[in-house]
Parts: C-alpha cells; structure tokens; sequence
C-alpha cells in the first residue's frame, strides 16, 4: 500500500505540473519542478537518501545520495582498467557537471547552459550542429 500511496503522489504532482503548463502563458520553470520533486521526497521519506536537482528547463533529476555521472565513470573507468586523464565527457546540463569536472577532458555542447560551459575544458558546437564530431577529430583522431 505504502507503494501505491507514493505513486499516487508522483503523478499528483505530474498532473499539477502539466496543468501549471497549459494554463501559464510562459514556461513553466525547472525550479516549478525541483519543488515539486523536493515535495514528492518529503513525502515519501527519500530526503535522506536522495538528491533533488534542477537539469534543465523543464526536467528535474532525483538521485540516491552520491550517485553522479562522475561516479558512474570512476566505476566504469576501474572496470576498464583506463586512467581519467584518457576520458573526456561531453555534456550540456547541470546533472553533466560532475562528469566534466571529473573527466580529462571535459567538453560542453554549444547549446549548454552557462556554468556547464565555466567549468568545460573544450565547448564545441550544438547536439544540433553534430558537436561531438570535432571533439572526436580535435581529441580522438587528433585532426
């Protein structure tokens, strides 16, 4: 029961961000989101034991405690047997920050938010404009 009651008040507050949506005449903002996550985690005990992140305009990130991109890596890295300084981790959101600062090389999409950009070592052009190819020629084939 307790299950359900917690799905239940997931898709309360789905429902009342996507009616927030429809009868704003703007852009419902992440942080319209992240707070609606945050109440969800009250609700459901998971304060504790989660993360609550705005990752863009209109998505919010809940995660258990240190669990990040970065870590995900640092573990995928040691699976691998490679050195982080061979790594580069492109990203445009606030939930790639930990990757990019983690990584060798860390490179933001020309479409990233700005603090992604002020901690990329290499910004490249947009997911729309094929970004990830003159990383792959600038840092893989070094063209």
């Amino acid at each position: 029961m307790k299950y359900v009651r917690q799905f239940v008040i997931i898709m309360l507050f789905t429902f009342l961000g996507e009616v927030l949506k429809a009868l704003l005449p703007f852009p419902v903002p992440a942080s319209i989101y992240g707070l609606l996550a945050l109440l969800i985690a009250l609700e459901t005990k998971l304060l504790p034991l989660a993360s609550v992140r705005d990752v863009g305009e209109f998505f919010v990130e809940i995660m258990p405690k240190n669990v990040h991109k970065a870590t995900s890596l640092e573990k995928l890295l040691k699976y691998l047997d490679m050195d982080v300084k061979d790594l580069i981790a492109c990203g445009d959101g606030f939930n790639d920050l930990t990757m990019i600062d983690y990584a060798g090389v860390g490179v933001a999409m020309g479409n990233a938010q700005q603090i992604v950009k002020d901690h990329a070592d290499y910004i490249t052009l947009t997911n729309d404009e094929d970004g990830l190819v003159p990383v792959i020629e600038k840092f893989i084939l070094n063209l």
